[in-house]
């Protein structure tokens, strides 16, 4: 396998890492609150009425859903067409560091405005990914 393509698939493995991390976060943060009284088990049939914190969590959990979802989708592309540069490794790895901390702001932090900042920078990170998948498929269609 050509190194820039292992490279690009270790971010990709980063960011799943990222959310079973996130995700074991929750499950503790959970289990925690109900040990202490803070929530119930029924709450959890519907995801209601959380105290903000564990909110924070479990929104932060279904956001690694959304952005890294283009993110696997571009990355896969990619490799599928065998067109990994050494610029989309950089970009790849930039976004999973991003996305590190934009989970950490908006677990620990309410602050909104930061955690927008942030995420702001991984769209953009995205949007050059997907720059050089629109690249690569009006390429071939030139052909």
């Amino acid at each position: 396998m050509p190194l820039n393509t292992t490279l690009i698939l270790s971010a990709l493995l980063a960011q799943v890492i990222l959310t079973i991390v996130v995700y074991a976060v929750l499950v503790r943060a959970r289990y925690a609150a109900a040990r202490r009284g803070e929530v119930t088990v029924s709450q959890y049939v519907v995801v209601r009425d959380e105290p903000e914190y564990l909110g924070r969590i479990t929104r932060n959990v279904a956001n690694q859903f959304e952005l890294p979802v283009l993110f696997y989708a571009l990355v896969l592309m990619l490799v599928a067409v065998n067109r990994v540069t050494m610029f989309d490794v950089i970009v790849a790895w930039a976004f999973v560091a991003v996305r590190v901390v934009h989970a950490a702001v908006h677990i620990r932090t309410s602050d909104v405005m930061l955690r927008l900042r942030v995420f702001g920078v991984g769209l953009v990170l995205i949007g050059l990914l997907t720059a050089h998948g629109v690249l690569i498929v009006l390429g071939s269609l030139a052909r």
